[in-house]
């Protein structure tokens, strides 16, 4: 299958393109029903046309938002910070961000280059700015007989500020025929190293990589989808022993993707994403020896729903985001809560009647949690950051 799309995942990644034009097309001003009871707070953030994606809490006093900019929380006020652009690449978006402290804060991202394909991105706040850190740049480069045209990071995870964990997708091409593979690398407190890069050719397989979780440096875990002639296949869960990225097997849900996974321990883990072509939640937990399905319920009245991060405070307090679009078009706040027997809907509230997507969260015990993503308005900038929080998640 020759693909003739050079940015293959760039929608799935939460481009600002891709989000806008969707907005664009929906009512996004339509008027929706009475707002139920809400346990959150909609945070006042500066609003100056960022996008944002993903979020990360080292302390209560310590809280990053990141997309094509960055946001701090220093427990009283939400600043917005530039983040590192690449030259001539003003669309350069961050994906996913882990705090460690407040001078030492890892994001990851791509921008598409002068050729039409991603290029990856690794940034560091060292306390008083975001610069650009050299990592392992395929791009252009021979990879088991395949050129690589593009190379994405979509999420960070870390064991330790010498032990950082990054992972996204390579679009590669051989021949005639173009495919995605999954892109790991490593931090070692010194330099960003390969850590795998499975290629598994296929004319008719792509798989694209939308999360990571390590437990330890033998045991980290991987989430992902195949794409099947254009279609969600099914949703892919990798597992590292410290040696070996290999394919884990998961329970058989129908045209579905994984977007997000979070560890609580080697035997407590969980990846959320949707099937039935985003029109159910899907939750898996892994209990030590097999991914098994965990009901979890979907808002009525949804013709797409996704779910796009999970955190964990414990074995009994689980948290999922994501959002979900009504039949009128305009989408709101998806967020699920797991109290350790059963997942339950937690109504969030929207930006107005504006339409508000929501992707990242993170929780701090004993029952901080924050959500983050961009409602729309009818002006440039259309996206405005979106951040809900909570102190009764317990």
């Amino acid at each position: 299958m020759k693909l003739h799309t050079p940015s293959v995942l760039s929608w799935r990644s939460a481009l600002a393109a891709a989000f806008t034009a969707f907005w664009l097309l929906s009512s996004a001003y339509a008027q929706g029903p009475a707002k139920p009871k809400s346990i959150w707070q909609i945070q006042k953030v500066p609003l100056k046309g960022l996008l944002a994606v993903g979020v990360s809490a080292d302390s209560a006093n310590d809280v990053w938002v990141v997309g094509n900019g960055s946001l701090h929380f220093d427990g009283k006020t939400w600043t917005q910070i530039p983040i590192a652009q690449e030259m001539g690449n003003p669309d350069l978006v961050l994906n996913s961000v882990v705090a460690l402290s407040p001078s030492n804060v890892w994001a990851v991202g791509f921008f598409e280059n002068s050729k039409g394909f991603d290029t990856e991105v690794i940034q560091h706040f060292d306390g008083k700015a975001w610069r650009n850190v050299k990592d392992l740049n395929l791009v252009g480069k021979q990879v088991d007989n395949a050129t690589v045209l593009s190379e994405a990071l979509v999420s960070i995870g870390a064991l330790s500020p010498t032990d950082l964990w990054a992972a996204g997708y390579l679009l590669a091409q051989s021949g005639s025929q173009q495919f995605l593979v999954p892109f790991i690398e490593h931090f070692n407190g010194k330099k960003w190293s390969l850590s795998g890069a499975p290629f598994a050719t296929g004319s008719d397989l792509l798989i694209g990589v939308n999360g990571i979780a390590p437990i330890s440096d033998t045991d980290v875990w991987m989430t992902a989808f195949d794409d099947i002639n254009g279609q969600d296949g099914q949703g892919e869960i990798f597992h590292f022993d410290g040696h070996t990225w290999s394919l884990f097997a998961t329970a058989n849900a129908r045209a579905s993707t994984f977007r997000a996974v979070a560890a609580i321990s080697s035997g407590d883990v969980w990846a959320v994403g949707d099937q039935n072509d985003l029109q159910n939640t899907l939750i898996e937990h892994f209990d030590g020896n097999q991914w098994t399905v965990i009901p979890s319920p979907t808002p009525a009245n949804t013709q797409v729903v996704e779910l796009w991060g999970v955190t964990a405070i414990s074995s009994k307090d689980v948290w999922a985001s994501g959002f979900q679009e009504g039949f009128d078009g305009k989408n709101s706040p998806l967020v699920l809560h797991w109290d350790g027997n059963k997942w339950s809907l937690v109504p969030a509230p929207s930006e107005g009647t504006r339409s508000t997507t929501t992707l990242g969260i993170t929780s701090l015990a004993p029952g901080d949690v924050w959500v983050a993503g961009s409602f729309l308005t009818n002006h440039m900038p259309f996206e405005h950051p979106f951040v809900l929080f909570t102190n009764k998640g317990k």
